[in-house]
């Protein structure tokens, strides 16, 4: 792995091949200046957990579902991040959040 723009983009090497991968992820202009188009790190972790999830299915293993669990904790500790960040700037509040049947927040927070 090579930095190439310290926490936006990113070379990657491939895995018993030659060449590489660039993985950008998004860049607001609001705070950096120049803003580039990319990925959220939320959505490098999906993509994660479905790697796993093929992984285990072509050769199970007790650790597949173990980095499945923590990488869904990360997500979820990014998007608390993120609901805590809005509360802190002025959103309308957790107050007002859609509410699924089972009484907690839905998806479409």
């Amino acid at each position: 792995m090579k930095i190439l723009d310290a926490g936006h983009r990113y070379k990657l090497d491939n895995l018993k091949s030659k060449g590489e991968q660039i993985l950008d992820f998004y860049k607001d202009p609001e705070i950096n200046g120049e803003g580039r188009a990319g990925c959220s790190c939320q959505e490098v972790l999906r993509v994660l957990i479905d790697r796993v999830y093929f992984l285990d299915s072509q050769k199970p293993c007790r650790e597949n579902e173990e980095i499945i669990q923590h990488l869904r904790i990360a997500i979820l500790l990014f998007e608390t991040r993120a609901l805590r960040n809005k509360i802190e700037h002025g959103d309308e509040g957790v107050e007002n959040y859609t509410i699924s049947p089972d009484g907690h927040w839905s998806h479409e927070i």
